[in-house]
């Protein structure tokens, strides 16, 4: 039995070999373009929507639409799903916060750059008879879809889900001996002595 297979591998071995270099070959080529198309992916710009608590606030959040990859992206179209149903701030600025976003994405956004932040008031909150609620216009939930051209003609897509309560429903605690601590202990002893010292009357 060995002698023919011995024989065998005589007689075929160089169809083998070359049957060999050519599965080799398409591997190696297989593997490449895979290397390649995961670079390009890893080198595309990405658009993310987020809410975030706004500068130095516990009590409001902003909508940030941010570019976290390493690549410019191009002709930013933002759309929200169900639609805003608020009209855009005027030119007089008269009208509610939400309304900027409205009026900053009704067209495509030409360019952001790597680490470019576009930043909006979405939430600021009141308490309407004791219960939290938000005093902009806007909905509790939405869903944020995104889409910009990357490198070469290739669209990006992306959809991003919002939930305020999320981030509203968050809770933390302050020590007493931090800096903003210390901060709102001087605040309430200011107004202390404010309302200790009588107000004078003009004559």
């Amino acid at each position: 039995m060995w002698s023919d297979v011995l024989e065998w591998f005589d007689v075929h071995g160089g169809g083998v070999s070359a049957f060999a270099a050519i599965l080799t070959a398409v591997v190696a080529i297989i593997t490449l373009i895979a290397a390649g198309q995961d670079s390009r992916r890893r080198s595309q710009p990405m658009i993310v929507a987020e809410l975030r608590y706004a500068p130095d606030s516990d009590t409001a959040l902003d909508l940030v639409v941010r570019n976290a990859g390493p690549t410019v992206a191009r002709h930013i179209s933002v759309e929200f799903e169900p639609p805003l149903d608020v009209p855009p701030v005027g030119a007089d600025g008269e009208g509610a916060a939400i309304g900027y976003v409205v009026r900053r994405y009704e067209n495509p956004i030409p360019m952001m750059g790597p680490g470019q932040e576009l930043s909006n008031t979405w939430y600021v909150a009141h308490y309407p008879g004791g219960k939290l609620a938000n005093a902009e216009p806007a909905p509790e939930r939405v869903t944020v879809r995104v889409k910009c051209r990357g490198i070469g003609r290739r669209w990006l897509r992306w959809s991003y889900p919002i939930d305020d309560k999320a981030m509203t429903f968050a809770t933390s605690t302050t020590s007493s001996s931090s800096f903003k601590g210390r901060l709102a202990s001087i605040s309430n002893s200011l107004e202390s002595i404010a309302r200790a010292v009588p107000k004078r009357t003009g004559r």
